[in-house]
């Protein structure tokens, strides 16, 4: 695993970690590697005009606790397109399958 310092500034070797790792790795693994926050890496993947999902899984849980989310202006706010799953359920599967491939 590649570790780079913590730091405040953006080096084009994170860039080139970026781009080379764009269809293995989650944002937080990604964050955690690079030493920077979720916000960040979210940020220069949006700048490298890398595409990015953000998943919402266990989705089921939280419909049963009533929690509400407008998820069509959360991904507005976002910029995102956003999917939600129940993964041991399989719910929600093919459609990110779906969004990954096209």
């Amino acid at each position: 695993m590649l570790k780079f310092a913590k730091s405040h500034h953006w080096t084009k070797y994170q860039d080139a970690y970026l781009l080379e790792q764009k269809d293995n790795l989650t944002i937080e693994e990604i964050a955690r590697q690079l030493g920077l926050s979720e916000g960040q890496i979210r940020y220069r993947l949006k700048k490298l005009g890398i595409p990015t999902i953000l998943v919402l899984n266990l989705w089921d849980l939280s419909q049963k606790r009533n929690q509400k989310i407008n998820l069509e202006k959360f991904s507005q706010l976002i910029g995102v397109p956003i999917i939600t799953t129940d993964a041991l359920r399989g719910v929600g599967i093919s459609e990110l399958i779906e969004k990954i491939l096209y």
